[in-house]
């Protein structure tokens, strides 16, 4: 199987890695997330920029939980926001 499969259910059961698709590698490579693979120092790289821009993920999650009753995963929305970005390039 391969990163894409792996991280996109690892993703949709417990919600403790984004998906590691062309628009999250892409996501990663203009917010300068390195390494671009997935393993354990790429799943740091994430934590760490989730930790720094923990703010405004927390007022997303809060926003979303108020507008639809979700409580979407930590990295659930770096998933989404690394995939907006790209989507908006």
């Amino acid at each position: 199987p391969s990163d894409v499969l792996i991280s996109k259910i690892l993703l949709g059961m417990l919600g403790c890695t984004p998906a590691y698709d062309r628009y999250f590698l892409d996501g990663m490579r203009k917010e300068e997330i390195s390494p671009k693979i997935f393993n354990v120092k790429s799943l740091n790289a994430i934590q760490h920029f989730y930790s720094k821009n923990k703010k405004e993920f927390t007022n997303a999650q809060k926003y979303i939980k108020k507008k639809s009753g979700l409580k979407y995963p930590s990295m659930k929305l770096v998933d989404m926001y690394l995939w907006q970005v790209v989507y908006e390039m």
